[in-house]
C-alpha cells in the first residue's frame, strides 16, 4: 500500500517537473508571438499633404487592420511616422480634424467625427453617467463650458448628468 502511494506521488512529482521545465519556452513563444505583433502593428511612414482617408488606407495596408472612415473624414496631413504603434498613429493623425475611432467588435477601427450630427455618433460615442455630491446637475452645466452642452444631458429629478460623446470627451 505504501508503495503504491510512494509511486503515485512520485509520478506526480516527475509530470509537474516536466510540466514546469517546458513552461519557460512556451511562455517565451508567447511573449515573441506578442512583440511580434505589435511590431507588425506599427506604423512607419512619410506624408506630405496626404488625404487623411490615403493615409488611413496606408496605415491599414501597413499593419493589416481594416480602417474604415466614415463620411465626415476628409482633408490633407503632413506628418512623419517612425515606429509608432497603430493606435497612437491613428491618435496623431486624426488629432487634425478632431477625429475619433473606435476599435469594433468585428477587429476593424471606425473613425469619424463624433459630434452628436455625425452618421456614426452611436458607434464612436461612449456614455457615462455622474451623480454630483456636492453641487446640483444644473449647477455642474451651468459650469462647463459651451463646447460641451451638445454632449450633456441632465436629469434634475435624481440629480445626475449624463455624458455622451467621444471617449476623450466623456474622460
Amino acid at each position: 500500500m505504501r508503495y503504491r502511494f510512494f509511486k503515485r506521488v512520485l509520478f506526480v512529482y516527475f509530470l509537474l517537473s516536466a510540466l514546469f521545465s517546458f513552461s519557460p519556452s512556451i511562455f517565451a513563444a508567447e511573449e515573441d508571438e506578442t512583440e511580434e505583433i505589435e511590431k507588425a502593428q506599427s506604423v512607419t511612414n512619410s506624408f506630405f499633404e496626404t488625404d487623411i482617408r490615403e493615409v488611413l488606407r496606408d496605415i491599414s495596408a501597413q499593419t493589416g487592420v481594416k480602417i474604415v472612415p466614415d463620411e465626415t473624414v476628409q482633408g490633407s496631413i503632413s506628418i512623419e511616422l517612425k515606429q509608432v504603434p497603430l493606435e497612437e498613429a491613428l491618435r496623431m493623425v486624426l488629432a487634425v480634424g478632431n477625429y475619433s475611432f473606435l476599435k469594433m467588435p468585428g477587429g476593424y477601427y471606425l473613425v469619424g467625427l463624433c459630434t452628436p450630427s455625425s452618421p456614426s455618433y452611436n458607434k464612436l460615442s461612449v456614455t457615462d453617467y455622474f451623480h454630483p455630491n456636492y453641487l446640483t446637475a444644473k449647477e455642474i452645466q451651468s459650469l462647463t463650458s459651451d463646447f460641451y452642452w451638445p454632449y450633456i444631458k441632465i436629469n434634475e429629478d435624481v440629480n445626475s448628468l449624463t455624458i455622451s460623446g467621444s471617449p476623450e470627451i466623456v474622460k
